[in-house]
């Protein structure tokens, strides 16, 4: 099986997915992915590892495609959905690989979200 420690997602596609963050979900998740709302979880540290570590990517992207905004549940597209979820990654010290991270539900699935290779993973 795979993780996602397994360069699932392209830098590319992390920067765009930082840039969509910052549009769409920095307000209440933090700028640094520590949440400033208290209803928004934190998206780096022990709370990361606490409530992502033992789930799937499809699990994630699902949980972001649609209940992200929360002020507007379900906005964000498919694509920017999965660059959000591949900017979260890298942030939290996934590596980068050539592979763009796709919205396929049936392969997100297969790919499980492991302690961070490296310091704090």
């Amino acid at each position: 099986p795979r993780t996602a420690s397994d360069r699932v997602y392209s830098e590319a596609q992390a920067t765009r997915g930082e840039d969509a963050y910052i549009g769409s979900c920095a307000s209440c998740h933090g700028d640094n992915l520590v949440s400033v709302d208290a209803e928004a979880p934190s998206l780096t540290g022990a709370r990361f590892r606490a409530q992502w570590v033992g789930k799937t990517l499809a699990e994630r992207f699902t949980l972001i495609r649609t209940t992200m905004p929360s002020t507007n549940p379900g906005a964000l597209d498919d694509q920017t959905s999965v660059d959000i979820l591949a900017f979260i990654l890298k942030f939290n010290g996934y590596p980068a690989g050539d592979e763009t991270l796709g919205f396929d539900w049936s392969v997100l699935e297969q790919i499980a979200i492991t302690p961070a290779p490296g310091p704090g993973g």
